[in-house]
């Protein structure tokens, strides 16, 4: 069986779309061929990133401009051509269906000589259990230098803002706030890392709480490669915390603490 996946999305969809990846060749005892799109919401190469996985062959389709509708139309229809004749074509709408139905999709392609799976879901695998890529070298370097100068038992604090419209309007900052404050009248000597891709929370956040907050200056042009290697180190950071207060709609903060095993508290209005 062929099996092909083009992981879509941003750092924290593409995560789990590998680590969903590693689970079903495990389970099939198949190579499963995996296609990295650099684009808008991700401009960096696998290999920039992550150690090679055995039983998973990666290819890097070079990124394109979002001004470049042409080059883009071109990449999609060269793909469509490609892979429409597979046995089996699913995108993340017949993905999320076999999920809710509680199908195995392991069965659902079962005697297949072909698949192509155009995604950015977690599509395999139970959560707890999922084997994540592990960042090259120099950054898991620089995540225990950073995880050094934090010591033990800090919370993680993630902030989406950008272009998720859900985080912003669900989980705003007076939220965070409240709950942060909670945690300082239970442990008086609590510290807070802080991720996120706005700097006015930044700045929100310290003023509220000062040198409580622990937080790393980083550029946030996720079309930069450099910035996406300080996105995973961020996301690496918070993964070693005692818990997380994550951004609601954010895989970059269910991916942390699926990574780190740690409880994810979403901070969500009603």
């Amino acid at each position: 069986m062929k099996i092909v996946v083009k992981a879509n999305g941003g750092l924290g969809n593409k995560m789990r779309v590998i680590s969903s990846c590693v689970a079903l060749s495990q389970k099939l005892e198949e190579t499963i061929y995996i296609l990295w799109v650099r684009n808008y919401e991700l401009n960096c190469a696998y290999r920039d990133l992550f150690e090679p996985i055995d039983g998973l062959v990666v290819t890097d389709l070079a990124y394109i401009p979002s001004w470049n509708k042409i080059g883009l139309k071109l990449r999609a229809l060269k793909l469509k051509k490609t892979y429409e004749y597979f046995d089996i074509c699913y995108t993340d709408i017949d993905i999320l269906e076999i999920l809710q139905g509680n199908k195995d999709i392991s069965d659902c392609i079962s005697g297949m000589k072909s698949v192509f799976l155009d995604t950015c879901q977690q599509f395999y695998g139970e959560t707890q259990f999922l084997s994540y890529p592990s960042p090259i070298a120099p950054i898991r370097s620089e995540i225990k230098r950073r995880i050094a100068l934090l010591g033990s038992g800090y919370i993680g604090v993630h902030i989406r803002r950008g272009d998720n419209n859900k985080a912003r309007e669900y989980s705003i900052t007076e939220l965070f706030v409240a709950q942060m404050s909670k945690k300082i009248e239970q442990y008086p000597s609590v510290k807070f890392f802080l991720a996120t891709d706005d700097k006015n929370e930044v700045t929100t956040l310290k003023d509220f709480f000062g040198n409580r907050i622990f937080h790393f200056t980083k550029r946030l042009k996720r079309n930069e490669p450099e910035h996406i290697v300080q996105a995973l180190v961020d996301l690496m950071v918070l993964s070693n915390a005692s818990e997380i207060f994550g951004s609601y709609f954010s895989s970059f903060s269910e991916v942390a603490a699926s990574i780190g095993r740690i409880k994810l508290n979403v901070i969500k209005s009603e």
